[in-house]
């Protein structure tokens, strides 16, 4: 029963990948936004996880079985595993009601089972046979997915004209972070110390507002300096017509980098990553690759709420967005790293998420402001919306106060983060400046509330 696991795990998990990126094309832009948001890896990731859960799922159709007391266990296989196949190819698209899909999806491996019938010899040795080999598709293709990525970039690098002189930019953007709450802009208590640092050596925006109130507008109208009614970034992807601060440092001999904390709303297929030779957003942990998967979407989440975890299943934290740039500074792809910020200038844009909802913020700020911030999570996560229809609305107004402390802890988190990715920059000595001081100009936040 092993073998048809695996065999039909490969067989479901590879079909779905490419239907993901298939439909990610051309499915309307705006449901490529949120959790769905993938990209090709997910056509070798997919099978990989669903083998895993294939396997896992062995002994219950094992169990059930006996319970059922089958005569033909080998048959029943055949329809436990194709049923569960069908319906994970009728969610892919969740234009079917599930319930729909359960029936449907119990039909498809009723007719399966009774053309496997008079067949099923032939068909457990074709499966004992080719299954082994089946496994070395997903790593074949991600292989192939990887090594395609690698030459993209390297070719790339490599095309950038010569430049000389010209100084490296550094694009920090901290999602949804409130100005009136950062130190750098009057707040009284010290927040923000590495932003005021450099807003000492720079010059800092005190009347920079944001030209919508969520992410895809706001970076749109950041990279292409237009308004939102005219780039149309508002639940459509960017058009890759209009020029980004990217392509435009590009065109210049910038190696352009994107190191993106927003998964959901900054990610590539938004069209925020036109213009950059490497943009790193979605599957940065197996966290986050698993819920990106068909059942792992569904299976993850729910799980999480369910033992009391309230915080996104592989949320992409700001020492993963530090990691992936800082190691990408050590080894660029398609230049010596020597030359990288010197010979060749780089523009980095880092997207952090973590003042962004739900508010967890790490444990070492979760108490600085509000003493009573553990009670207040045990109760009710702070990240839920709420409505006078809800019962948790009455909580929530008496939990104002303490909320808005807790917001002050999340705020906080930066505070380390960026120091520590622009104190690296500076100790590589990327670090240059030109008239009016420092090249790392201090930015307002992508909203401002």
């Amino acid at each position: 029963m092993a073998w048809i696991a695996v065999w039909f795990a490969v067989v479901f998990g590879l079909m779905a990948g490419t239907m993901y990126e298939v439909l990610s094309f051309y499915e309307r832009p705006a449901s490529i936004l949120g959790l769905s948001a993938t990209n090709a890896h997910i056509i070798w990731i997919e099978p990989a996880f669903d083998v895993l859960l294939f396997l896992l799922l062995a002994p219950v159709a094992v169990v059930s079985a006996r319970v059922l007391r089958v005569a033909r266990q080998q048959l029943y296989a055949f329809g436990f595993f194709s049923f569960v196949t069908f319906l994970g190819w009728l969610l892919v698209p969740a234009r079917i009601h599930r319930v729909a899909a359960l029936i449907l999806a119990a039909g498809l491996a009723v007719c399966l089972c009774r053309w496997l019938a008079p067949r099923l010899d032939s068909a457990t040795r074709f499966v004992r046979r080719t299954a082994p080999y089946m496994l070395g598709v997903p790593l074949l293709a991600g292989v192939m997915i990887y090594g395609a990525g690698h030459w993209r970039e390297a070719a790339a690098a490599k095309q950038l004209p010569a430049v000389a002189g010209a100084p490296n930019v550094l694009l920090i953007v901290l999602d949804t972070l409130r100005a009136d709450h950062m130190s750098v802009y009057g707040y009284a208590r010290p927040t923000t110390p590495h932003l005021e640092k450099i807003a000492a050596e720079g010059t800092t925006f005190e009347n920079a507002i944001a030209p919508a109130s969520w992410t895809l507008p706001s970076h749109a109208t950041l990279f292409t300096g237009l308004y939102a009614y005219q780039h149309q970034a508002t639940g459509e992807r960017l058009q890759e017509n209009f020029l980004t601060l990217a392509a435009a440092l590009k065109q210049r001999g910038y190696y352009t980098a994107g190191f993106v904390g927003n998964t959901s709303f900054a990610h590539a297929k938004t069209g925020l990553a036109n213009g950059f030779i490497r943009y790193q957003d979605l599957f940065s942990s197996i966290a986050d690759a698993a819920v990106r998967t068909v059942y792992g979407r569904r299976i993850f989440p729910r799980a999480a709420r369910a033992a009391g975890y309230y915080d996104d299943v592989g949320r992409k934290r700001a020492e993963d967005v530090n990691r992936e740039f800082l190691e990408w500074l050590d080894a660029p792809t398609g230049i010596p790293a020597s030359e990288l910020g010197r010979a060749r200038p780089f523009f980095v844009f880092l997207n952090y998420f973590d003042m962004h909802i739900p508010y967890f913020p790490p444990p070492a700020f979760a108490a600085k402001f509000a003493q009573a911030a553990e009670q207040i999570l045990k109760r009710r996560p702070v990240m839920e919306n709420t409505s006078p229809a809800r019962p948790e609305s009455v909580a929530a107004a008496s939990q104002l106060r303490s909320r808005k402390r807790r917001l002050r802890c999340q705020h906080c988190v930066p505070r380390r983060r960026i120091g520590k990715a622009v104190c690296r920059t500076e100790a590589a000595g990327l670090a240059g400046k030109y008239a009016g001081g420092d090249y790392v100009r201090p930015w307002r936040g992508d909203f401002r509330a």
